[in-house]
């Protein structure tokens, strides 16, 4: 099977598994505020990712759903963190703001809606790892024990930081990929974002899974 077909494949496979977690959280009710976010993140995702999915069969430019994308991505994951990370509200959602600002002018003035918004995703994608590397910090400065294979935030925390770090590459280079004929490593580097997409939704359902003990 050529590369592209193969990418193609892997890409479909991947916005339909944004549904695993999303079934789970639904399953697995759980009150807290940080999981509500979560559930409302894998809700917005997956009706995204099914409707850029569908038009994608049929030829139809689906960039502008990549802008809403980041958006959701954006608010929700920023959200989730500072509550996970339990930091200051008021200076955090300062910065949620700025980030904002940054999405929205990036669309208007820089990437349209018809072009995908590498900057904007790109630098999403590292505000994520930024926040899951300083989750494992707290981590290891916590005094008490912590058995982290039983720790559905571990897991979690562990997906996001795998599709965002898989991702950064796809969306640092993204329009020069996704404006291009497929043919080569690099033209269908789409795989990449693809995959670990793939694995963040299936370690964040695990994760998910656990809560079920706690």
């Amino acid at each position: 099977m050529p590369l592209r077909d193969i990418s193609i494949l892997v890409s479909d496979i991947s916005d339909i598994s944004e549904l695993i977690p999303l079934i789970l959280l639904m399953i697995i009710n759980n009150n807290e505020l940080k999981f509500k976010i979560l559930k409302a993140y894998f809700f917005l995702t997956s009706i995204l990712k099914m409707y850029a999915l569908i038009t994608s069969k049929f030829s139809i430019n689906n960039m502008h759903a990549y802008h809403f994308l980041s958006i959701v991505e954006l608010i929700s994951m920023y959200s989730f963190y500072v509550i996970v990370l339990n930091k200051k509200r008021n200076l955090f959602f300062f910065g949620l703001f700025s980030l904002l600002v940054f999405n929205i002018l990036n669309t208007l003035l820089y990437h349209k809606f018809n072009e995908f918004n590498n900057l904007a995703c790109g630098l999403n994608a590292s505000i994520i790892i930024i926040f899951g590397l300083n989750y494992y910090h707290q981590i290891y400065n916590r005094t008490d024990n912590v058995q982290i294979e039983k720790d559905p935030m571990f897991f979690i925390n562990a997906g996001f930081l795998i599709y965002a770090s898989g991702s950064f590459f796809t969306y640092l280079f993204g329009w020069k990929i996704l404006s291009q004929e497929a043919i080569g490593l690099f033209h269908n580097a789409w795989l990449i974002q693809s995959i670990s997409n793939i694995i963040k939704n299936i370690v964040i359902a695990y994760g998910v899974w656990l809560m079920r003990q706690n």
